[in-house]
């Protein structure tokens, strides 16, 4: 009987880089079971509320708000078919983040000669922050991001490879048309793809790529141009910063590390590429489709423009949001990919991918341990256990969307009288432009006034209503009524968002009418019991 052979070096690298994996695959899914489960978020809200209005209801809203259509109606049709609950709404983004990884790999079989190099494109596309925060959330990032890689895998087919067929110049176009109908962002990556068409290819193949990206691009013109030109006017992005330290901070962290620790991936990679430059028998592996240095350039092209160009653009117009980085995932997943591949031995590349994984451990830990409870479901729940039918429930700015969607689940959105405030949110709730409405500061406080006085008119006929606010946003704006409301009724509770709260109120305030209002009517307090989880200033269950 002959002996069992030792398993050689390279076998047990191999396995060690695919029990990394396994253990990435688990940390992720973990975390994913946990987050889809959580209170949606203003958003998210948007996203249901829009989704819930059909074709027409969702082009007729993103004329007053922005972005293309393209999530909102494939949201709608998976609402049809799977209900709205918290997972369902969110599961089209877990689609699409599944799908993204096996397109991730594609692309870096399609750029690389060798499988190990696309194994690593995956472990730092799939455990990378933005990805994950995407595929959690019902909102269009990962479908975005779906978009990026696709056309991504399909300019290279078409494109760079050797062996170009119609079929991938065809499954380009559609790419390309998929995800200008997803997010305006995505045309950052065609002008980046353009870019990189001058660098690889020759003038014909330039040409070739032109038309192509010219007729991808024309259902975009014919059906959306004239909605994107409106948009533009409409205010719908007023709120948006101006690029400053901390944004560009926090887009590093999530785009290069694990949303809580910054850079810890990236410059442990560098220490080890620098140990590692110190052994002879490093890889020199080629590229499967350029000379290396030039497919370092075409990546590092398509990392870069889809970030300088917002950003150099939001110091006259804001248009940069750190979620919408997840535009330069792929490619930036590829670009480390191929320098782990190139410049590192096994061992070093398998250390690279234990410490992915662990740091990617750590920051999910960290988010799920720390993530606010004190959301618009809670919120929910509070106004579901201590509201009654005939009470008043007033909104301010943008806080209706999440919470209507978490009473309706809860069978308790009709018991309210429902206000907000001010009331052109209503004709577009998913932002407000908090400069605009200070620059009439008179017709809000007289707004503010008319809203009192219609509640207490509501109260003469209903004097043992009480009137719950959602308050804490926006607050040069939302104090004018809050003002008005302490001048005319009694606090009877204040119920606080401890944490960092993700709903876009902080408190929960409760009034009833004065012991002897001007109607004359009688002591508008609730029966005793009524206020359940605490007297003024405390707060409610879950709280510490």
């Amino acid at each position: 009987m002959s002996e069992l052979q030792e398993p050689s070096k390279e076998g047990r690298l191999g396995a060690g880089f695919l029990l990394a994996g396994l253990v990435g695959t688990v940390i992720v899914t973990s975390y994913l079971v946990v987050a889809m489960q959580r209170s949606l978020w203003i958003d998210e809200g948007y996203s249901v509320y829009l989704s819930a209005k059909g074709l027409r209801g969702i082009l007729d809203g993103l004329k007053v708000d922005s972005g293309p259509p393209l999530y909102y109606v494939l949201l709608t049709l998976w609402r049809q078919a799977f209900g709205d609950s918290e997972i369902s709404v969110r599961a089209p983004s877990l689609v699409c983040y599944v799908l993204s990884l096996i397109v991730v790999y594609r692309c870096g079989r399609a750029l690389f000669s060798d499988r190990s190099r696309a194994s690593y494109a995956v472990l730092f596309y799939g455990l990378g922050f933005l990805a994950i925060q995407a595929a959690a959330e019902a909102r269009m990032y990962a479908l975005l991001a779906l978009a990026v890689a696709a056309s991504t895998l399909f300019f290279v087919r078409a494109f760079l490879a050797e062996k170009r067929g119609w079929r991938d110049a065809a499954a380009y176009a559609v790419a390309v048309v998929v995800g200008s109908f997803t997010h305006y962002w995505f045309f950052l990556t065609l002008v980046a793809q353009g870019l990189c068409g001058l660098v690889a290819l020759p003038r014909r193949g330039v040409a070739r790529l032109a038309a192509i990206q010219a007729f991808a691009v024309t259902p975009f013109l014919v059906l959306w141009s004239s909605t994107m030109l409106a948009q533009a006017g409409n205010g719908s992005i007023a709120w948006i910063p101006k690029p400053n330290a901390t944004l560009l901070k926090d887009t590093l962290i999530a785009l290069t590390g694990n949303g809580v620790s910054p850079f810890a991936t990236y410059l442990g990679l560098v220490a080890l590429l620098l140990v590692a430059r110190r052994y002879p028998e490093i890889e020199r592996s080629r590229s499967a489709v350029l000379e290396n240095r030039k497919l370092a350039v075409v990546l590092a092209v398509l990392v870069m423009i889809p970030l300088l160009l917002p950003l150099a653009l939001s110091f006259v117009k804001p248009v940069f949001l750190a979620r919408c980085t997840v535009v330069a995932a792929c490619p930036l997943a590829l670009l480390l990919a191929m320098g782990l591949g190139r410049l590192t031995t096994p061992a070093v590349r398998l250390a690279v991918s234990v410490l992915l994984v662990a740091e990617a451990a750590l920051g999910l830990w960290v988010r799920a341990a720390t993530a606010p409870d004190m959301t618009d479901k809670y919120t929910a729940q509070c106004l579901t256990r201590c509201g009654l039918r005939g009470d008043v429930l007033v909104f301010t700015t943008i806080s209706r969307l999440a919470v209507q969607y978490h009473l309706a689940r809860m069978g308790a959105w009709g018991r309210f009288e429902v206000v907000t405030f001010p009331a052109e949110i209503d004709g577009h709730p998913g932002w407000r432009d908090v400069r605009a409405m200070l620059g009439r500061r008179a017709a809000i406080e007289a707004e503010a006034d008319a809203v009192v006085d219609r509640i207490d008119s509501y109260l003469a006929r209903n004097p043992y209503a009480m009137i719950w606010v959602l308050y804490g946003y926006d607050t040069e704006v939302t104090g004018v009524l809050k003002g008005a409301l302490d001048r005319r009724f009694a606090p009877v509770d204040q119920i606080e968002l401890l944490g960092e709260s993700s709903a876009a109120h902080r408190q929960i305030l409760a009034y009833a009418s004065l012991p002897l209002s001007k109607t004359g009517v009688g002591p508008g307090r609730r029966p005793s019991g009524r206020m359940s989880w605490g007297a003024s200033g405390t707060s409610g269950p879950g709280n510490p």
